[in-house]
């Protein structure tokens, strides 16, 4: 989809709870905050030139295109979130202690917890 701005890149909390953002994850371990808009996009650490959503981490067992996250209305007209890992691999992203595959999307909800690597989120998303 193209490389989210760099303003809604490692933003902090007051910026990214703005209510024309629908969604976004908080890295635990640095306390920041990356914005998700609406679309289809991958994740990773912040040293992959093409990855649309770069972290600042320190973290090697974040790869450099993670997992991808979809943002999109669904079936009844509300703020929807997805993620699936980008390939099958040894560290796998997890949700709420689940490990995810590749082959589909997991549905993400407001409070729900993402493991890449030893990097943790949690999902913050509105309608």
């Amino acid at each position: 989809m193209g490389r989210i701005k760099p303003e809604l890149l490692g933003v902090d909390e007051k910026t990214a709870m703005d209510p024309r953002n629908k969604a976004y994850i908080k890295d635990e371990t640095t306390g920041k905050c990356y914005i998700i808009p609406f679309g289809f996009w991958s994740v990773g650490r912040k040293d992959d030139i093409d990855v649309d959503l770069p972290v600042e981490t320190q973290d090697e067992y974040m790869s450099r295109k993670h997992a991808n996250i979809i943002l999109r209305k669904n079936i009844i007209g509300e703020n929807a979130l997805y993620i699936c890992d980008t390939v099958a691999r040894k560290n796998p992203t997890e949700v709420d202690g689940y490990r995810i595959g590749h082959h589909y999307n997991f549905q993400l909800f407001d409070g729900s917890t993402v493991l890449m690597g030893y990097t943790r989120f949690t999902v913050h998303l509105f309608q």
